[in-house]
């Protein structure tokens, strides 16, 4: 059977203009650089030859803010104008004008996210996120926001924050106070993945094997993972550089990456797997809940959870699996022994 991965992420570059606390950009130990363009199209015309538009979503973003590539717009205008969905994850220091006005009206550029670790005014976005300006970083979220509204806009613009062991209270009041923001979807709390180095801590597969990620890193090295550090910036296991207009299908069915799916499916861990306590675990669990304090938000939250991430909305409007594409439960539903 072919795999497929839902997600084509093509790192537009790894550098970045904060030094967030654990953040894999931080690390000093690989080299820093931009994805070229050309090559950028050249996956991306590939994706499409191999026919994954209704398949796979491309993001051009894994370590690193992806608003320093010079080129991002045209990038994303040329991923969309293939037939392929995408969205950005960024900091909110950067403001981009072009770009901002493009991403209201495109329709396959479907969410936009901001990552802020703190509420304004009490000085934890800089402590979290070092090189951070809390006032330029409001002025490019509200702006956006306002943007928004004044486009008449459907774009889903979410707002996330990172556990690094904040007083409970303290992000509650984060989502109450960005699920009052007009303009903002979903609040989304992300967990810290630290737990990297603990022998014996994997049993069951990732669900990498479950065609969820194909990685390929601005010098058009792939990675197996985008998580565990030891597997993208370490290159744990070497894979030779992609080749430009190489068939995805292909390299993704093919040498290192059919050994790890084969050996994830049948339990076999090497390293750094064999020490990783971390795993995708797909769609998660959905449901609702309110605030038990009667001074914050009263209105029904909806709730989804998978391993990363709780996103809370106001509005139950998830999106389905299969609108990620198809996965291998999908084509042959026997082909794992555990609901999907």
């Amino acid at each position: 059977m072919t795999r497929i991965p839902k997600f084509l992420i093509l790192e537009s570059t790894n550098c970045c203009n904060l030094k967030c606390k654990g953040c894999g950009a931080t690390q000093a130990d690989f080299v820093k650089g931009f994805m070229d363009p050309e090559f950028y199209r050249s996956m991306v015309d590939s994706a499409a030859r191999d026919g994954l538009q209704d398949k796979t979503i491309i993001m051009c973003w894994a370590n690193g803010e992806p608003l320093l590539h010079p080129d991002l717009l045209d990038m994303l205008k040329y991923t969309t104008l293939r037939g392929f969905k995408t969205y950005v994850t960024t900091n909110g220091t950067l403001w981009d004008q072009d770009l901002f006005q493009w991403m209201m009206h495109e329709p396959r550029y479907y969410q936009h996210i901001f990552s802020l670790d703190g509420l304004w005014g009490r000085g934890n976005i800089e402590k979290a996120r070092p090189g951070s300006d809390e006032a330029r970083i409001r002025k490019t979220i509200e702006g956006f926001l306002l943007l928004k509204k004044l486009s008449n806009s459907s774009l889903d613009v979410l707002i996330k924050i990172v556990e690094r062991g904040q007083d409970f209270a303290e992000i509650e009041a984060y989502i109450d106070y960005w699920l009052r923001q007009e303009g903002i979807n979903c609040v989304v709390v992300g967990k810290m993945l630290s737990t990297f180095d603990t022998e014996g801590m994997r049993l069951f597969p990732c669900q990498y094997p479950d065609e969820t990620f194909m990685l390929v890193r601005w010098d058009r090295t792939p990675t197996l993972c985008m998580y565990n550090p030891h597997m993208m910036n370490e290159q744990a296991r070497p894979m030779r550089k992609i080749e430009p207009n190489e068939s995805i299908l292909e390299y993704f069915n093919s040498g290192v990456y059919a050994q790890f799916h084969e050996d994830q499916e049948r339990g076999i861990f090497r390293p750094p797997c064999n020490t990783c306590g971390i795993a995708y675990t797909g769609t998660g669990w959905r449901g609702s809940m309110k605030f038990r304090d009667p001074k914050l938000l009263q209105e029904t939250i909806y709730v989804g959870v998978d391993y990363y991430n709780t996103t809370l909305s106001l509005v139950d409007k998830p999106r389905p699996a299969s609108w990620y594409g198809p996965t291998k439960f999908e084509q042959d539903p026997t082909s794992r022994g555990w609901l999907k």
